[in-house]
């Protein structure tokens, strides 16, 4: 799968988010049975060199909206998700809270505001410590606490892509969880496998 998704993103001019979020929108949309899906993900919103190595928290959160349509290819799925999310970039520095002041949705303790679900792709290379005799292995530490319905986090690691979902208890079981990436999971591998029978002459 990695090697697929590394060709379809060079070829299709897209990030693995970009992926990610096209798949995760067509599953919740398909769940919810709505059209219009609204994912959060976060940003590291230093977008000048000089605030690439400066201490301190610049990071923000962006709203990122799909219109799914199931009659559309993933292709015409996957630009407008490019699209959206270059938009997004573009105002990441416009707070979060800001957005949300002009959206004046309407409020409720059950949920948060603009979106339940967060998509984060940790892309930051991950070089791990060297110590003589010592082995060391990223670990994905479990919140006691979850902000959202579901957070869904990625990273890629020795070529291999891996994935933690947090949860909140009170609105999923365990079991439900479970299979939602299990469909995850199969609708990605559908997609690659449609890019690489249509790309099959592509080099």
């Amino acid at each position: 799968i990695a090697l697929q998704l590394m060709q379809l993103c060079k070829h299709e001019n897209v990030t693995p988010f970009m992926v990610f979020v096209a798949v995760y929108s067509l599953l919740l949309s398909r769940y919810c049975r709505e059209q219009d899906i609204v994912l959060g993900s976060a940003v590291a919103n230093r977008m000048q060199p000089s605030l690439e190595a400066l201490i301190g928290l610049f990071m923000n959160t962006v709203a990122i909206r799909t219109r799914v349509d199931e009659q559309q290819s993933f292709d015409a799925l996957l630009a407008q998700v490019r699209q959206t999310t270059l938009d997004a970039y573009a105002n990441q520095q416009l707070p979060f809270e800001k957005l949300v002041e002009i959206l004046a949705p309407e409020r409720s303790l059950a949920h948060s505001p603009v979106f339940q679900h967060m998509l984060i792709v940790q892309n930051a290379p991950f070089a791990p410590a060297r110590l003589p005799g010592v082995s060391i292995e990223p670990i994905i530490r479990p919140s006691r606490t979850a902000k959202f319905d579901t957070t869904m986090q990625w990273y890629e690691y020795r070529g291999s892509w891996h994935c933690a979902i947090e949860f909140n208890t009170s609105v999923l079981a365990r079991a439900a969880v479970s299979e939602l990436f299990v469909n995850f999971e199969n609708i990605l591998d559908a997609a690659l496998q449609y890019w690489v029978i249509r790309n099959s002459g592509i080099e």
